[in-house]
């Protein structure tokens, strides 16, 4: 059994233990090139600190997407158009065609679109 003398020893302890090899070896990578060792200590504590960046392992995110934004019976917002040239015209007409081939975006007939 393990006795920690404060939470620094702690959290050594668990950066040695329930952390994978991967995500220490990035952090202390990183952190290799600089001299000062409190410096070099201070960003390392930031950086475990964000140790979910350094991850290697794919997140899932089980949440399924938003179909519908709830508008109640508020009417649509009326913008006028920002004038763009024909040039500029076609790109985004040809960008949002790349979109619905694609399965991105899918046609609407919404007063909202």
């Amino acid at each position: 059994m393990n006795i920690f003398l404060s939470g620094n020893d702690l959290q050594k302890h668990l950066r040695a233990q329930c952390y994978s090899e991967q995500i220490r070896k990035q952090i202390f990578e990183s952190t290799a090139h600089v001299k000062n060792p409190k410096h070099q200590l201070a960003i390392q504590v930031i950086l475990w600190q964000n140790k979910i960046f350094f991850d290697p392992s794919s997140s899932i995110i089980n949440i399924p997407p938003q179909l519908a934004i709830r508008t109640g019976d508020h009417p649509p917002i009326y913008s006028k158009q920002y004038p763009a040239s024909y040039k500029d015209q076609d790109i985004k007409f040809q960008e949002t065609q790349k979109l619905l081939e694609r399965g991105q975006i899918e046609e609407s007939t919404s007063p909202w679109s």
